[in-house]
Parts: C-alpha cells; structure tokens; sequence
C-alpha cells in the first residue's frame, strides 16, 4: 500500500465524504467502498505516522453497514507510547464527525467521554493531523484509566 500524504488526506475529504455515502446504485456501492478503504488508509497512516505506533498495537476496522447508511472507520489501540491509555476513532461521513475517547485498551469498546471533531478540521492537511495527534496524546496521557 502506498502510503499517503497529507495532501491526499485533504482531497480525501473534500472528494469522498463531501456528499452523501449510499449504497443504492452500484455507483453509490463503490463510492462507499472507495471511501472506506481510503478511511482505512487514512487511519493506519495516522496510527503509523503520527502516533508512532507500530501496526500490532491498533486494529482498523471498516463497517459499511446497510444501504441507506454511510457506516464508519474506525482506529482503536493499545496504550500510546508514554501514555496510559489508548484512542478510539471513528468516522462518520453521514454526521461529517470524528469520534474519539480514550480506552484501557482494544477490547475497550466503551471508553471515556465521547468528543466530537468536524472531520474537514481534523483531516484537512498535514498541521491539522498533528494537532489531533497532539490532542489524543495529550488526552491519552492525562486520562484517568488505569492499566
């Protein structure tokens, strides 16, 4: 897999999760599953590059769920490096929202607080995905979950 850039990040969005994901048409099946695969892309890269973690302490999961929804993508891990906890992220296209909540670890399906993030914000070049790094490492390390 090529890896991608921050530019390929910001023409992700605008391109993929600007408009509505359905699965009516065929049409509308591959743009959901294009968009997807490039949500997956997008968090391995950041786990990878950005968080500094190695691809066996995350998983990365995909649910399409049915026609009339847009599914999400999702990142969650182990514990960052130097902190005690780990992230969940999702995207959701269908509320252009990222979710993300720290967690005790991948079998953490609950987690802290829910926070929300405009996914434009987040995912709109190269500085804003180093202040979302920021952001979780420093939630992360300051999160009362205990190991």
């Amino acid at each position: 897999m090529a890896k991608r850039t921050s530019t390929s990040v910001g023409s992700y969005v605008a391109r993929l999760w600007s408009e509505p994901i359905k699965g009516y048409s065929d049409e509308g099946q591959a743009h959901k599953s294009e968009a997807h695969k490039c949500g997956k892309d997008i968090l391995k890269m950041f786990a990878e590059d950005y968080l500094g973690l190695s691809d066996k302490q995350f998983d990365v999961r995909s649910n399409q769920g049915g026609v009339a929804v847009s599914g999400e993508v999702t990142l969650h891990t182990d514990h960052l490096p130097g902190c005690n906890a780990g992230i969940y992220v999702q995207f959701c296209q269908s509320h252009k929202t990222v979710l993300y909540r720290t967690v005790s670890s991948r079998k953490d399906y609950t987690g802290g607080v829910n926070q929300w993030a405009d996914i434009r914000d987040i995912l709109h070049n190269d500085e804003t995905l180093k202040t979302f790094a920021s952001i979780i490492k420093r939630l992360c390390g300051d999160s009362l979950l205990k190991d």
